[in-house]
């Protein structure tokens, strides 16, 4: 299924289309009091890795997919502490308990990692590839130095990295982290070393390192500094690069390779920054964060875009309270790991992007209808024609308040079914909306129709009916609603009413050239009065009118309808003559006599 992500190539940096929208899931289990959540990592299996912590302080690992939370524990099922953000696209996780403990993971098997021969002190895995090669740090117990380091498998003593990548005259001073690493062996890391004054200059110029060979990444035209935070199969690093260690502290996003560095913001504003987190595997989709003047509180979640970026809190198709402020990892289908901290309590909290469904541009192009919550297709919109792609959503909601007071399609609950549908893709010319009707129950049984809330009132637009969809042809989208099959009838009320008094009240149901009132209705089944189903019919009789039809002049007795004071519409029931028999509803302004 293609989603509602348009993406072409520019050199090697993606372009998003800015009309596709997200379901978000928030991730934590559906009742949990869970109220600390973060996501480190998603795969092209649609798994999802991170942590939760309970208001009690429980903390538990969790790799999720499609709705369901896999609890990681430890060795016999022991929950365990720690964090894990290494996940390879077989839904092997490596991560430490504590800090300090590396560890890997897969279908409820747990393996420690070896630590480092000597002076080990605590160790973390932030990268593990398809092959089970894992990257991280360890750090050397005597000098408290931290240095990037490789788990070739489970059973072999890790390899330190600290002299592929420093400079030997800087020996225990040069400080390193393994942030990644690739199915082709290509591993990202990141240095440091003492600047005057005895400060960090953290993140000097990360290189990508295969077998005994470390490139530099090199700097963004003006920088001193380089992180790299993510790899791909394609040997592409994203991160952010800038200055460090001085007044002048702001870095921008990039994507690196084969030597060549792209500044993916160079239009940012003094003041503001941003940073690549995430790339996907086929290098389509680039996520990250922005900050700085301008920006909210904690940043605001980015999907890169050429060499700009789009805020992705407008392309959620259901609003947050609270802003996302990074986006953290993203897989080939376009679903993004996200962090919103919340503005109050500045508690984080995980979030999964899940992009809806795609409709091209075109003439006479079909997309699928999508649930912004659920993310279910619950039909379909056919285009004459679509100039800007977009993504098309329905939501279950009440009665529109703009239709008429007192207006309804049918009587009971569960009879009437609306819906409130949208696109973000630009079109025009006609429109065929299709429904499901699977699971929908009308009472008593008859064929569903569709009805289109416009100028004021609901028109049936049903063009076809099957066993499972109804349609209809419109042109513009606002409230639709599926009910039984509905006549609905045009009637004025002859005579004031009046309360005190009693006597008769008149309706005169119009009939039209299209519509025979006199044959049509079932006259033994007409209600009228204050909610339309009062039994108050005395007779019915046919009445032309000036236009040369015939109209259906019914008498119905005024006490029974119930009147109440302050109404100002009566209401009108009904079946007609077919079989199966169709309802009939009308309305009309009355005029109570004082």
């Amino acid at each position: 299924m293609k989603l509602c992500l348009a993406l072409a190539a520019l050199s090697y940096i993606a372009v998003a289309n800015a009309q596709q929208l997200y379901r978000t899931i928030q991730l934590v289990p559906d009742g949990s009091d869970r109220n600390i959540s973060v996501a480190n990592a998603i795969n092209n299996a649609g798994q999802a890795l991170g942590y939760f912590i309970s208001s009690a302080g429980q903390a538990d690992l969790f790799l999720w997919q499609n709705g369901a939370f896999t609890i990681i524990a430890g060795p016999n099922g022991a929950n365990i502490t720690g964090n894990a953000s290494a996940l390879n696209s077989f839904g092997v996780v490596g991560g430490s308990l504590n800090g300090n403990t590396p560890f890997t993971w897969q279908n409820n098997v747990f393996r420690y990692l070896p630590a480092t021969v000597g002076r080990f002190s605590a160790a973390e895995v932030y990268g593990i590839n398809d092959q089970g090669v894992a990257v991280g740090i360890y750090t050397d117990g005597s000098t408290q130095s931290t240095q990037a380091t490789l788990w070739q498998n489970s059973a072999v003593t890790p390899t330190p990295l600290q002299g592929y990548v420093c400079d030997p005259a800087s020996g225990s001073n040069c400080t390193t982290w393994a942030y990644g690493i690739n199915n082709n062996g290509q591993i990202i890391i990141d240095r440091a070393t003492p600047v005057e004054g005895g400060a960090y200059n953290l993140y000097d110029k990360a290189v990508v390192l295969q077998g005994s060979t470390a490139t530099d990444l090199g700097v963004l035209p003006g920088g001193n500094s380089t992180f790299a935070r993510a790899i791909n199969n394609l040997g592409q690093v994203v991160g952010g690069s800038g200055f460090c260690c001085s007044s002048n502290t702001s870095k921008h996003a990039f994507v690196w390779m084969n030597g060549n560095m792209i500044d993916l913001t160079p239009s940012l504003a003094a003041g503001q920054y941003s940073e690549a987190l995430g790339i996907s595997q086929g290098g389509g989709f680039i996520v990250g964060q922005a900050a700085g003047n301008g920006y909210p509180l904690f940043g605001t979640a980015v999907l890169f875009s050429g060499n700009s970026m789009v805020d992705l809190n407008t392309l959620l198709a259901t609003p947050l309270a609270d802003p996302l402020q990074a986006a953290t990892a993203v897989n080939d289908s376009g679903q993004i790991t996200a962090l919103l901290i919340s503005l109050s309590s500045h508690l984080p909290s995980a979030y999964l992007l899940d992009p809806l469904p795609l409709t091209p541009t075109g003439s006479n192009v079909s997309g699928a209808i999508a649930d912004p919550t659920t993310g279910q297709t619950d039909g379909s919109l056919t285009f004459a024609t679509v100039t800007q792609a977009g993504c098309s959503t329905i939501l279950s909601t009440t009665p529109d308040p703009s239709a008429p007071v007192g207006f309804e399609l049918s009587g009971g609950s569960g009879n009437t079914y609306y819906y409130n549908i949208q696109t973000s893709a630009t079109y025009s010319g006609t429109l065929t909306v299709c429904l499901n009707t699977a699971g929908l129950t009308l009472d008593p049984p008859a064929p569903p129709a569709l009805y289109h809330f416009e100028n004021g009132q609901w028109n049936d637009v049903t063009t076809s009916v099957t066993a499972t969809q109804v349609c209809g042809q419109v042109t513009s989208l606002s409230p639709f609603a599926i009910t039984r099959k509905v006549i609905l009838a045009s009637m004025n009320v002859v005579n004031n009413i009046n309360l005190s008094g009693g006597g008769e009240t008149q309706v005169r149901i119009l009939g039209k050239p299209n519509f025979n009132a006199v044959n049509s209705i079932n006259t033994s089944s007409l209600t009228f009065g204050h909610t339309g189903t009062e039994q108050s019919l005395i007779a019915c009789s046919p009445s032309q009118n000036a236009a040369g039809t015939t109209d259906l002049l019914c008498r119905f007795d005024t006490v029974k309808a119930n009147f109440q004071a302050g109404d100002i519409y009566g209401r009108l029931r009904g079946r007609t003559t077919t079989a199966p028999a169709l309802d009939v509803r009308s309305f009309a302004p009355i005029t109570i006599k004082p």
